[in-house]
């Protein structure tokens, strides 16, 4: 994920001069798979988790963790996320 984040940094568009509000049509579909997922979401659906876990976390654009939610929310608008749960012996 940091390699197509530091890649969006060589990324230009409208004639060679960066325009981050665009940039997001040329990232593919982001499909985030969860494995071993044991959070019971009750009333969120899978989409809904993945929204709450891209928002910035106590209002600090500088915080690196935040930095990186921005960019994948402004560089991937199409997302979508599945929980596989763990595997069980019963």
């Amino acid at each position: 994920m940091s390699l197509v984040l530091n890649l969006s940094n060589s990324i230009c568009t409208r004639k060679g001069s960066e325009d981050e509000t665009d940039i997001g049509k040329f990232f593919p579909y982001f499909y985030w798979v969860l494995r071993d997922f044991s959070l019971d979401l009750k009333d969120k659906s899978e989409k809904e988790y993945l929204d709450e876990c891209l928002r910035p976390v106590n209002n600090n654009d500088k915080d690196p963790k935040n930095q990186i939610r921005a960019k994948l929310n402004k560089y991937f608008p199409l997302r979508s996320c599945e929980c596989f749960p763990r595997p069980l012996n019963e």
